[in-house]
């Protein structure tokens, strides 16, 4: 296992999840991205311990059975010492005297800064040992977007895409160019990391192996040395969640899919699509994960939400973070003049795939800056073109009424997301849905990946 680390090549090779260039100290680092509480824990959980020095506080602070031992410069438990915090007692900042104890005398006491946007030791400055691993209150913009203060700032590559609630679906109720996607009230109550571009061929080429994209179809900006940074295509809803499960493992993280479910599948991930083929359902070698009745597995992509590892978007969450707050047809707006600017369409792309991140305002065959940072509001590439985006749900209507953290399971067809190169802008706006077989691959179709980052409790 390569701790934290394969690298995925998104508009440059970085790892998974990087550690950060600024470091903690020892005693101090909370080593690696927020602590999830796990698939099962309840929005009320009990806090959960973090590798931290233990503080004067009446909380097993570093996890190691004890309360308040080796408080330091106290000389012994915080219930025995003079000058200590009383059991429970929280960290003050004082005024001549420094830090002192809401619940016992005035006395000096010690605390170690932690990543949770507070000043624990007094000293006028807010997580400062942590340099940019933590958000702060006021990181309003990518990639920390409100994302609770003193979670892990996103590595490069990466988004937080903080928890909220929305308007999903059409904007007009009464419109037939969505049957399915009536409008309804959503609640998403947790925060999440997210690509901020679709795995590209060589994030699939470093978990995986090989290229599955269209040999002939690429584009002059996917040629040659900017193929890596193109998205990868023809992958099945299958080779999605494989790849997920994969790159988990690779990175170090508990995985969010079963990986004993995969051993009932035959073929090889992003195989058995020969080369000149735009649309390929199912042949010889590809990645099956069928049982002997044609009806798909069903342990394989069962997913529970508040996992620790990577997994696809749910259908909600894909949508909510393309509109980044926006009750527009576009996140960009409602004219489809707005489009051009986040989106490689059927009016700019040239009919083909393009460069992840790149300016779509220049031509495509001169892919020479990057997009800018403030096209979209939350620091996401691509959601409304390029290539349509894998989700992790079923295809089905939508509720009538407000949901919460929605996800469709037990249905066969898997719901495809966002236009691509040769779509219309119809099939662009933030609402557009359909649906494909899960073991379809098409040209035009790939994904990009989530990292749950549930809220610690203080």
């Amino acid at each position: 296992m390569v701790a934290w680390g394969v690298a995925l090549c998104l508009t440059g090779c970085v790892d998974l999840f990087e550690r950060p260039t600024a470091r903690p100290p020892v005693d101090a680092a909370i080593d690696g991205p927020p602590v999830d509480r796990g698939p099962d824990a309840e929005p009320d959980a009990a806090p959960v311990c973090l590798p931290i020095t233990e503080r004067c506080n009446g909380v097993d602070d570093d996890c190691d059975g004890e309360t308040d031992e080796r408080v330091a410069g106290l000389g012994g438990p915080c219930t025995a010492g003079d000058g200590a915090c009383a059991v429970a007692g929280v960290i003050v900042c004082g005024g001549a005297e420094g830090p002192i104890c809401d619940a016992a005398p005035r006395s000096e006491a010690a605390a170690d800064e932690r990543c949770n946007g507070v000043d624990d030791d007094c000293d006028g400055a807010t997580d400062e040992d942590f340099g940019v691993i933590c958000c702060g209150p006021d990181d309003a913009g990518p990639p920390c977007n409100g994302c609770p203060a003193g979670s892990h700032r996103p590595p490069a590559g990466w988004v937080c895409i903080p928890a909220g609630e929305f308007e999903m679906g059409h904007l007009d109720p009464d419109s037939d160019l969505h049957p399915d996607a009536r409008r309804h009230h959503v609640i998403l109550s947790d925060p999440l990391w997210m690509m901020d571009t679709e795995v590209t061929r060589a994030g699939w080429a470093a978990v995986v192996g090989g290229d599955p994209a269209h040999r002939w179809l690429d584009a002059p900006s996917c040629r040659e040395d900017a193929r890596d940074l193109c998205p990868v295509q023809r992958v099945s809803w299958f080779d999605a969640v494989w790849f997920a499960h994969r790159a988990a493992e690779a990175a170090g993280l508990a995985p969010c899919y079963d990986g004993e479910a995969f051993a009932g599948c035959v073929g090889e991930p992003g195989e058995g699509c020969p080369g000149e083929r735009l649309v390929c359902d199912g042949g010889s070698g590809a990645f099956d994960c069928r049982g002997e009745d044609g009806a798909p597995l069903p342990e394989v992509g069962a997913v529970a939400l508040r996992c620790p590892g990577l997994r696809l978007p749910t259908e909600a969450e894909w949508e909510y973070a393309n509109r980044a707050g926006a009750g527009s047809l576009f996140s960009s707006g409602d004219h489809v003049d707005d489009l051009g600017a986040v989106a490689w369409y059927a009016d700019n792309s040239g009919m083909q795939p393009q460069r992840v991140a790149i300016d779509k305002r220049q031509p495509p065959a001169h892919p020479a800056a990057l997009e800018p940072p403030d096209v979209h509001r939350w620091g996401l590439h691509d959601m409304h073109g390029n290539v349509a985006e894998w989700v992790q749900d079923g295809y089905a209507q939508y509720p009538d009424g407000s949901v919460s953290d929605p996800l469709i399971a037990d249905v066969e067809a898997k719901v495809v997301r966002g236009g691509h190169y040769a779509s219309g802008p119809t099939r662009c706006m933030s609402a557009a849905r359909a649906s494909q077989p899960p073991d379809w691959r098409e040209a035009s179709i790939g994904f990009r990946l989530v990292r749950p980052v549930v809220p610690m409790a203080e």
